[in-house]
């Protein structure tokens, strides 16, 4: 017995800083969390590349990966189901296209981008000591902003004229922001490090409700981008 005595002691302490106990103090209330995501998905550019399928050659949209800011504050009501507001700025991209339409011959320089708001429910599924596996769902939506410049005039369809720079500076054709529906679900993996931060790498699957086309182009490039894409990241989240 007296030799185990230290045994014990040291069992005793080492059970007391272990990652189970530490992440047991922590099942509910309020927590912030900030990370990046990457989203893979076709930002509505006409950059093409050419693949082999068969004995054809296709063209399909590049699909960059690129890496967003998101961050949500949220509370675990109980020890399994928590509700959280989720905000994320989406990629943005601008690329120059023609515009034709009669009387009008335009180069023009477009941007856009999302910002997604949604309300989440994070369901606490199973933990294995300090790791928990969280699904996600969530709704709300994107405000899809969407701009245009004019860069130069080329004169009309007709009678076709030397590109010149247009009188004002700014010439923006458009410069408009549209609330778009927003869904997303996944999943993340929170790996507690102590009793208030956690780490979270996460996959989740959104869908925005895209038009074929950004406002005003009157269905010409430049196009709004997928409606369903992929994202994956992590974030710190601190109770």
């Amino acid at each position: 017995m007296i030799r185990s005595g230290p045994a014990i002691l040291v069992l005793a302490a080492l059970a007391l800083i272990s990652p189970r106990p530490l992440f047991a103090q922590a099942k509910t209330g309020p927590y912030v969390s900030a990370g990046v995501m990457f989203e893979r998905r076709n930002l509505g550019n006409p950059e093409e590349k050419s693949v082999t399928v068969g004995l054809n050659t296709v063209t399909k949209p590049i699909k960059p990966i690129r890496p967003v800011p998101a961050a949500a504050i949220g509370v675990f009501l109980t020890e399994v189901i928590g509700v959280e507001a989720q905000f994320q700025r989406s990629a943005s991209d601008n690329w120059p296209y023609t515009y034709s339409y009669g009387s009008d011959i335009t180069k023009r320089m477009a941007e856009h981008h999302d910002t997604v708001v949604l309300g989440n429910v994070r369901i606490r599924a199973k933990c294995w000591s300090a790791v928990c596996l969280e699904p996600v769902a969530g709704a709300g939506l994107a405000l899809h902003h969407s701009s245009s410049v004019i860069t130069l005039t080329c004169g009309s369809v007709g009678v076709p004229l030397p590109c010149t720079t247009p009188t004002k500076a700014d010439s923006r054709d458009w410069n408009v922001t549209e609330p778009k529906v927003a869904f997303a679900f996944g999943a993340d993996i929170r790996i507690a490090m102590n009793t208030r931060v956690s780490i979270a790498p996460s996959l989740r699957v959104h869908f925005i409700e895209h038009n074929s086309t950004l406002y005003g182009t009157d269905h010409r490039l430049p196009q709004s981008g997928d409606q369903w894409f992929l994202a994956f990241g992590a974030s710190i989240s601190v109770r």
